[in-house]
Order: C-alpha cells, then sequence, then structure tokens
C-alpha cells in the first residue's frame, strides 16, 4: 500500500541490555541517567554486548529500530491501526548484520524501511544499558551519516513522498551534509504539493553545529567545535559592542522669571506676562509650567490625591481601632489577673 507518512532521520539500531551491576558501565566510564555520543574507547562496547549477552534474537539482549525520527514513525504506525506500510522510513545503513537486523526489526513493527545501504561504513548502532531504573546510552551514528541525497531520485523513495501526505524529519539530519539537504528537498516538494512538513531541533548542539559550519564556509576556516572557539581575529569577524540607549522623556521648559523692565535674552518672560510672584519656597510643578494642560487632568489629579487622603486616614484610623483594642485586651487581662490574686 502507499505510505501516508514518510519519515528521514538517522537509523540507529539500538542494542538494549539489562545488567546486574554497574561493572560494564564504569569499565567503559558511563554514566546511568546519560546519553553520548561514541568515543574511540567505546568501539568495543557494542560486539561485547552481543557476545556477553547472546546473538541476535537471544534473551539476553533486544534489537529495537531506533532513532528519533524512526521512533516516531513506529509509535505512527503502531496508533494508527492502519495495516503495515501506512508510514515509511528513510535513513542510511551499513551492508552488515546489524543493516539487516534493523531492516527485519522495522518490518517487524510495520513500517517501510527504505534504507540507503552503504558499504562504506557499519550500521549506526546505540548501546542502552539498563540497570534498575536507570539507563545509559551510547550511539555511533557511523552510516547514518552517510545519506546522499540522490537516494530520494530512487523509485520506491520518490513513490513513498508523492503518496506522503504527512513528512516528518527530526534535527538530527541537519548535522551531516546529505541529511541537510535532504530535509532541504523534502520541504520544498511538500510546500509545492500542499502537504504537512513537519520538524524540530531535536537538542541544543543541532543549533550549534549548524552555526559552526556557517562560520567555517564564511570564513574558510577549518577545524571542528562550536563557533565560540573561533575568536574573531581568527574568523575575521568584526564585533562591535552596542552602546545601550535610554529613553529620556522630555518635559515642558520652566518659564524664566525676569525683573520688570530688566532686558534679557530671547524668550524670557518677565514679572508682568508671568502674573503675581509666587511665595518664597513654592515649587513651579508641570501643571503651572504648562498652561496648556485641560481642566480635565487637572481635575483628575486632584480626584486622585483625594482618595490617596482618603486611604490614608481609613488606614490611620483602622490603625487607632487597632490599638485601642489591643489596649482594652491587655487592661482586661491585668485586672482579672488582681482579682484573681
Amino acid at each position: 500500500m502507499s505510505s501516508a507518512i514518510l519519515g528521514l532521520g538517522n537509523p540507529l539500531l539500538d542494542i538494549s541490555v539489562e545488567v546486574k551491576d554497574l561493572a560494564l558501565v564504569e569499565r567503559y566510564g558511563l554514566k546511568m541517567g546519560n546519553a553520548i555520543l561514541a568515543a574511540a574507547e567505546h568501539a568495543p562496547l557494542y560486539a561485547e554486548l552481543v557476545d556477553t549477552f547472546g546473538a541476535p534474537g537471544g534473551a539476553g539482549v533486544q534489537y529495537i529500530a531506533g532513532g528519533a525520527t524512526q521512533n516516531s514513525v513506529r509509535v505512527a504506525q503502531w496508533v494508527s491501526g492502519e495495516p503495515a506500510g501506512y508510514a515509511a522510513y528513510v535513513g542510511c545503513v551499513g551492508d552488515d548484520a546489524f543493516g539487516k537486523t534493523l531492516a527485519a526489526a522495522a518490518a517487524a513493527d510495520g513500517v517501510t524501511a527504505l534504507y540507503q545501504v552503504t558499504a562504506d561504513k557499519p550500521t549506526g548502532t546505540c548501546a542502552v544499558i539498563v540497570h534498575e531504573q536507570e539507563r545509559s546510552l551510547v550511539a555511533n551514528l557511523a552510516a547514518a551519516e552517510a545519506l546522499a541525497e540522490a537516494h530520494l531520485d530512487s523509485a520506491a523513495v520518490a513513490a513513498a513522498v508523492a503518496s506522503a501526505k504527512v513528512v516528518y524529519c527530526a534535527g538530527f539530519p541537519l548535522t551531516h551534509a546529505g541529511g541537510a539537504a535532504s530535509v532541504q528537498r523534502l520541504g520544498k516538494a511538500c510546500a509545492d504539493g500542499n502537504k504537512v512538513f513537519a520538524t524540530n531541533l531535536s537538542a541544543p548542539f543541532i543549533v550549534q553545529v549548524r552555526a559552526c559550519a556557517r562560520v567555517r564556509a564564511w570564513c574558510g576556516c577549518g577545524g571542528e567545535g562550536p563557533p565560540a572557539l573561533y575568536p574573531p581575529a581568527a574568523t575575521g569577524m568584526k564585533t562591535r559592542r552596542r552602546r545601550r540607549t535610554r529613553p529620556v522623556a522630555r518635559r515642558a521648559p520652566l518659564p524664566v522669571r525676569a525683573p520688570a523692565g530688566h532686558i534679557n535674552s530671547p524668550g524670557a518672560k518677565t514679572d508682568a506676562s508671568l502674573g503675581p510672584p509666587r511665595p518664597r519656597g513654592c515649587r513651579i510643578t508641570r501643571s503651572d509650567s504648562n498652561p496648556k494642560r485641560s481642566a480635565t487632568q487637572r481635575d483628575a489629579t486632584r480626584r486622585n490625591a483625594t482618595r490617596r487622603d482618603a486611604t490614608r486616614r481609613q488606614r490611620r484610623s483602622a490603625t487607632r481601632r487597632d490599638a485601642t483594642r489591643r489596649n482594652g485586651t491587655q487592661r482586661n487581662a491585668i485586672q482579672r489577673n488582681a482579682a484573681q490574686r
């Protein structure tokens, strides 16, 4: 049947085992409740899990079709209640035993696996070590990062793209060139075909990796790591500290008082134009200095002042009443104590 849901991501074969102690975890320097990308010292871990806990199909190890997008596609197939093939998945695996196991696990969940098979890298795997209620994840992307945009031109994938109503891509494929180009191409196809295209950033490091790639492409410098590792002198970028500005409210200028008959600077007002002099110590408020202020605003100011005064009087009265009650209570207690004595 044609697929209504299509996903594209990094396929990983989850190798899940349950351990009784933390000897294996400590030997590889792992931590429970944590997830990391595999380093060189973690390379023997996957073979050790298979050899120690049993061959594929054994009771001691579970093989699960994993990867963020593939997990979502598997759940969508299960929730839909439709026959197998309602959801399809695109990714890249290696030409090895783990790749065949991954395809079989996806098919067992009813997902149509449209894998690109490469002989250059092994199938991506994720070691899942479970101890009691905690687990430790060690992911080795390997072939998952070898996805090529040209794989979308294959007949099976092209048919799945044409029949899909919803296309979902997590943010993890954006970390390699083939995945990023494939995600962009699927997004354009959905926009042209008026289909639903869903995505997310998946993890904070996705943004850092993409930003670092843009910096290296722009400045022509090499190396790995987040953009913070490249100082402005090395990248050629110019930095300038922005000055923080604060808005200043402009107030109407106060009139300048000059003696009557005195020749003052242009724009100065005399006593005659200002009216009778104010008493000493009287401030010139904004309302006095702005004769154009409406009577409505002045009335509103007076009403607000009246309300504030009334509120203060009420609070003082309540304070006095409370003090009177406390004093009366204390007097009554003193009298009762004296009567008892």
